[in-house]
């Protein structure tokens, strides 16, 4: 029997915002924060006669820390996984994934539009480095690399693709395509926004309500996908938003203190009235815990969700 106790706090974050300073659709999501810190994740190993590696047993301990704000809301939080055949492949370093000195965006299939760096582009909150942005057409992919190192020495990729995106219905309905700014989807790291307090993969698009994309964890350079233990914080979940996602495959935990709530799937927000959150800094409030195994997952973000669905 391998047991190890393991200190990795975030392994993911994926964090939404909305930022609509010229009144359009437009959003970040980051991915891979460590900073701010959540519940302890720990794993027992057993060897077994198949060598795939699988997770068999999943226990939640602790409570919410109620008189916590931002991330350390889940501090208190331990996530205890029993697996077989799990090795350091298996296993991110302390760092977990994040937008690296190393990390840059690769077209893969689409069209690069041009950089996002004006003030009238995303305003204010725009990222303090050029953004390549990408055209929001489904099967538009690319590859994030340097994103994060198992504990064995692999480095990590991400693979993105547009599967879904309502960029049509958006253009003929929304009343905003009318305006000069680039239209697109891009990545940043969050460590280039103004008062960032992490250094997760951001996601900006800003002609779409709707989009999902789907990622994959790879060897860099390759498409060998790995499979990763990963436990994250989804926040910023905000008025009129949703998110809907299979990378809490093994554990989700949605606060009440968060004013979520889920149904068919999609974790939305229940304030009345109009509510601006700020990130981590507003936990518990728009945002949930969760842990997954897996190489791949799927996000899909929903701008103004009351008027898509009733709940």
């Amino acid at each position: 029997m391998i047991k190890r106790s393991s200190s990795i706090l975030i392994l993911i974050c994926i964090i939404l915002f909305n930022l609509s300073p010229i009144a359009m659709a437009a959003d970040y999501a980051d991915i891979g924060d460590i900073s701010t810190g959540t519940g302890v994740l720990s794993e027992e190993s057993f060897p077994s006669g198949d060598n795939t590696p699988s997770i068999s047993d999943v226990r939640v301990s602790g409570s919410y820390d109620e008189g916590a704000r931002g991330a350390d809301y889940f501090k208190k939080i331990k996530i205890d996984l029993v697996g077989e055949n799990l090795t350091d492949d298996n296993f991110l370093t302390e760092e977990g994934l994040r937008w690296t000195d190393k990390t840059e965006v690769e077209l893969i299939s689409g069209t690069e539009i041009r950089h996002l760096n004006g003030s009238s582009d995303f305003g204010s909150e725009r990222p303090g480095s050029p953004v390549k942005m990408f055209s929001t057409d489904t099967g538009t992919s690319g590859r994030i690399t340097y994103v994060g190192k198992t504990k064995s020495g692999i480095d990590l990729d991400l693979i993105w693709e547009i599967e879904v995106s309502d960029k049509d219905d958006w253009e003929a309905n929304s009343g905003l395509n009318s305006h000069g700014s680039i239209r697109g989807i891009g990545f940043s790291g969050e460590r280039f926004f103004p008062n960032a307090i992490g250094n997760s993969i951001s996601v900006l698009y800003n002609n779409a309500n709707n989009i999902s994309i789907n990622y994959r964890i790879v060897e860099h350079g390759t498409t060998n996908e790995q499979s990763v233990v990963l436990s994250f914080i989804s926040s910023d979940i905000d008025t009129a938003q949703g998110v809907a996602t299979d990378l809490a495959n093994l554990v989700e935990l949605i606060p009440e203190s968060s004013n979520l709530a889920k149904q068919d799937g999609i974790i939305y927000d229940t304030t009345p009235g109009m509510v601006g959150l700020n990130g981590s800094r507003d936990l518990p409030r728009g945002g949930y815990l969760g842990a997954g195994f897996l190489s791949g997952f799927n996000y899909t973000f929903y701008m103004y969700l009351r008027e898509k669905k009733s709940f």
